[in-house]
């Protein structure tokens, strides 16, 4: 299985596993980071579903050429309206593939973590050439 073929699979177990990840998701990264948790307090259940929606789907794409423009602007806000710090990124992505990892459980292996790591790389290194 390619990476993307993993990505997609651990989603898909996950799902029918677990069904919705937001609450999971959002739960782990403010356990991992009380700021994040803060700055969001204002945000509705829906709202965070729908962030959630946008980062699962940059997860899933093979590559970032059509988001070029997407992501200069919602680094740019988020650093301008928001003040979200850069670690918060990671940390929001690192709580997606542990809810997934603890989802999937013995079934998550050495290449789903490989996979995890090659696709958390390539959007953070999307994210971090645009918080310079």
């Amino acid at each position: 299985m390619t990476t993307e073929d993993l990505v997609y699979r651990s989603f898909e177990i996950a799902a029918e596993r677990l069904g919705d990840i937001v609450e999971p998701v959002y739960a782990r990264y403010f356990a991992r980071d009380p700021n994040a948790a803060a700055l969001m307090a204002h945000v509705d259940q829906y709202t965070r579903g729908r962030m959630l929606d946008e980062v699962l789907r940059l997860l899933m794409a093979t590559e970032y050429t059509d988001d070029q423009g997407y992501l200069n602007f919602e680094v740019k806000n988020h650093d301008l309206a928001y003040r979200v710090h850069a670690e918060m990124y990671a940390e929001l992505l690192e709580a997606v593939r542990d809810t997934l990892r603890e989802t999937l459980g013995a079934d998550w292996d050495e290449r789903y973590a490989a996979a995890w790591g090659e696709r958390l790389g390539a959007l953070l290194g999307e994210i971090e050439a645009r918080l310079g």
